[in-house]
């Protein structure tokens, strides 16, 4: 039997609730923007962003508004309990160098170069397996976590794959080219934004 519950387990309906039911109106395409409510949520609020929930209700689930900041645990562990799944994907993987099997006998990460010959052993697997993190980023929302250009500081923002523009809970909504990506923690592809309706 289906229930009309709320994720939190209140047999109540939407806002009556925790509010992290998403809200059943007509929107426009692409993640809907939010604001931080404080100096260190910028990594909550971004989750909230690209889980399609409100920021507040988030914060009330962490307990929590301090000035020590969160982890990705904390966010990863709220999510799972509604349902959703990210996977990060990093922008710059810093793998140990080895040397593969014609060189040493001992084989090596895909990717990662032969100390002796060179080879990255990329060619053995199919391009499938192994895709472009820019090419990520064209069929998948999610939230990065590095350094905005501008300023240096160590912050996290949602990413709208259907916009293809960053949604900063702290300055608005801008390019990809000003954002210093480390980590993209990203939602099955096409999850995570409205969809455009094709007419």
């Amino acid at each position: 039997m289906e229930t009309d519950s709320c994720p939190c387990g209140s047999e109540e309906r939407e806002a009556l609730c925790c509010g992290l039911t998403p809200a059943k109106q007509e929107r426009r395409p692409g993640l809907q923007k939010q604001i931080q409510p404080s100096r260190w949520t910028c990594l909550p609020t971004a989750f909230a962003m690209v889980m399609d929930v409100p920021v507040a209700s988030l914060m009330v689930i962490l307990g929590r508004d301090d000035d020590r900041g969160f982890h990705v645990q904390e966010l990863l562990g709220i999510a799972m309990a509604l349902g959703r799944d990210f996977t990060p994907f990093e922008a710059a993987p810093d793998m140990d160098r080895a040397q593969c099997w014609d060189c040493e006998g001992k084989g090596w990460l895909a990717g990662v170069p032969c100390t002796k010959c060179g080879a990255t052993g990329f060619e053995l697997l199919p391009a499938l397996v192994l895709p472009t993190f820019s090419g990520l980023l064209t069929c998948r929302s999610g939230v990065l976590v590095g350094r905005r250009c501008d300023t240096g500081k160590d912050h996290a923002v949602a990413w709208c794959h259907v916009t293809q523009k960053i949604l900063d809970p702290e300055r608005g909504v801008y390019d990809l080219e000003l954002f210093q990506i480390d980590t993209f923690w990203s939602t099955p592809a096409g999850v995570g934004c409205v969809q455009a309706t094709k007419m």
